[in-house]
């Protein structure tokens, strides 16, 4: 389990965005690389794959979480990734590619 626990809901999706970085748009101290868009939340905010967030503030960023807890529903529909993970999907992911989610 990954993301949160009724987000991305079970369906076909189709990757429609990446960047080499995003922000939280509830908190621009908090930010994340490689995001690869494939779905949006309810209110409609971006769900995708991307690596742990940080929050940086006075030049100093902190992981939002361990390594470790990768693979745990700890945010709002995303997929959290390692570093090298999210690097390499990023490369590998085209705008199109097909994103399937398993309940």
């Amino acid at each position: 389990m990954s993301g949160h626990n009724s987000l991305p809901r079970p369906s076909r999706y189709r990757v429609y965005s990446k960047s080499p970085t995003a922000f939280s748009s509830n908190n621009k101290d908090v930010q994340w690389t490689y995001m690869v868009r494939f779905a949006r939340s309810s209110s409609g905010n971006p769900i995708g794959f991307h690596q742990i967030p940080v929050r940086c503030r006075n030049g100093a960023c902190t992981p939002l979480q361990a390594g470790g807890q990768v693979g745990t529903a700890m945010s709002a529909g995303s997929v959290r990734q390692r570093p090298h993970e999210a690097r390499w999907l990023y490369g590998w992911a085209e705008i199109g590619t097909l994103v399937v989610v398993l309940a």
